[in-house]
């Protein structure tokens, strides 16, 4: 189903149980941390220990690395909201302005109107998906720390790129478009999620 779990999620959930989704990037995701030390799980246990009978609990994990709120705002529209969320948390973090600059989903008007640009998620991902497709780069990649090595520097090399393409020396730096679109793209997120009946907090890592 694509999310953060270790079993799948009937869209419709059962009476009495109270969803929270999670949306976010790899802080969100638990980059390098085990299904068991993940935020979502860790929420849902504690959920789990309030001494009541009602309402359950379940936390679904929606987050992916490298998403911004561009890819955010059409996760939610593909997926999330068929997964009938009372609660979403979107998990912000310091880089995610520069994110929705670089993926090139989002544009906004003077009126702070946002409207869809592309369809392309994660500049680079048709390249790195074409590559693994190839047999021979599989082999290498996992058997080649020189090939590894290379690839990462191409990566760095093509992060940069896309930086000063927006005007921008690192993802943490900051800029009057990136600004504008980061919040143009909260409040479209927020929105939405408002009515479909749902509520959001956002958690500013």
């Amino acid at each position: 189903q694509g999310l953060r779990a270790t079993s799948n999620f009937n869209p419709k959930k059962e009476n009495g149980v109270l969803r929270i989704g999670i949306l976010g990037d790899s802080i969100g995701f638990g980059h390098g941390v085990a299904d068991n030390d993940v935020f979502s799980t860790l929420l849902n246990e504690e959920l789990l220990r309030l001494p009541i009978s009602e309402p359950k609990y379940e936390v679904l994990n929606f987050s992916v690395s490298g998403y911004g709120q561009a890819e955010q705002i059409v996760s939610y529209q593909n997926e999330g909201r068929r997964y009938d969320i009372d609660l979403w948390i979107l998990i912000y973090f310091v880089n995610d302005p520069a994110d929705n600059l670089i993926s090139g989903l989002y544009s906004v008007d003077e009126g702070g109107r946002v409207a869809r640009q592309s369809d392309e998620f994660l500049p680079g991902l048709g390249v790195r998906n074409t590559l693994y497709s190839l047999c021979f780069t599989r082999f290498l990649q996992k058997h080649s720390h020189l090939w590894n090595h290379l690839r990462n520097r191409a990566a760095v090399i093509w992060q940069r790129y896309r930086l000063n393409t927006i005007g921008l020396k690192s993802y943490t730096d900051r800029s009057e478009e990136s600004e504008k679109l980061a919040k143009a793209l909260i409040n479209e997120l927020s929105l939405k999620i408002m009515a479909d009946k749902a509520r959001l907090i956002i958690v500013n890592m």
